[in-house]
């Protein structure tokens, strides 16, 4: 029996060969959509509790921001950490 993921998304992840950033968010978003829809028809949770979470959670996210030297919320590429 295979795997969910044999032969796809993480045999392309193990260096063989690139992946498109699309071709990677497309996937999440059809498995994010597959698994609201059999929680929604078991009556599990309905859509409107998901978009109600995303929006609560996009809203409490702070916005990436970047100053003048081209830094991302202070990020800095030398270190590759942010400030504390």
């Amino acid at each position: 029996m295979r795997s969910s993921t044999e032969g796809t998304l993480a045999e392309a992840l193990d260096g063989r060969h690139a992946v498109r950033l699309e071709e990677v968010v497309l996937a999440q978003a059809f498995r994010f959509e597959a698994l609201l829809n059999v929680l929604e028809r078991q009556s599990v949770i309905e859509k409107a509790e998901i978009l109600e979470e995303i929006k609560r959670l996009q809203a409490n996210t702070p916005k990436a921001t970047y100053s003048k030297e081209g830094r991302r919320n202070g990020w800095s590429p030398s270190t590759g950490r942010c400030p504390r």
